[in-house]
């Protein structure tokens, strides 16, 4: 399938809500630059899937209980239409400790597909990340 020239592999999980969820990205860093904080692009990033139609609930919180004593929380940057976690990264690489956390958000969420998306000097950096559960 092809959207706006770029060919988008359909074996891929969610490849188009995915590949539309990264040029959001992309239009945000070039609409208002580089060097901003995380929530600047977070916000940014909230607007331009609204303008896209794209439903997503931001700043999410989800509890995983232990043994009915402990409340584990973590926050997730987006969740968007149900069925993909984006995690906001501002910075110069994607690291270790990123993927770790994406993966626990999958975890816990028990969605497919996670989407680590830095916003560099150097540019948009994206990392998907599947969970093989």
């Amino acid at each position: 399938m092809a959207i706006n020239n770029v060919n988008v592999d359909e074996k891929y999980v969610y490849s188009e809500l995915s590949h539309d969820i990264i040029g959001a990205a992309y239009d945000v860093q070039n609409k208002i630059g580089v060097g901003h904080p995380e929530k600047t692009y977070q916000k940014a990033l909230g607007a331009e899937l609204f303008r896209r139609g794209r439903t997503y609930r931001e700043q999410v919180t989800v509890t995983l209980k232990y043994e009915n004593i402990v409340d584990i929380k973590r926050r997730f940057d987006f969740i968007v239409e149900e069925k993909v976690v984006v995690e906001l990264k501002v910075g110069p690489h994607i690291g270790r400790s990123d993927f770790l956390q994406i993966n626990e958000y999958l975890k816990m969420s028990k969605m497919q597909l996670g989407l680590i998306i830095l916003f560099s000097s150097k540019g948009v950096k994206v990392r998907r990340v599947i969970n093989i559960k």
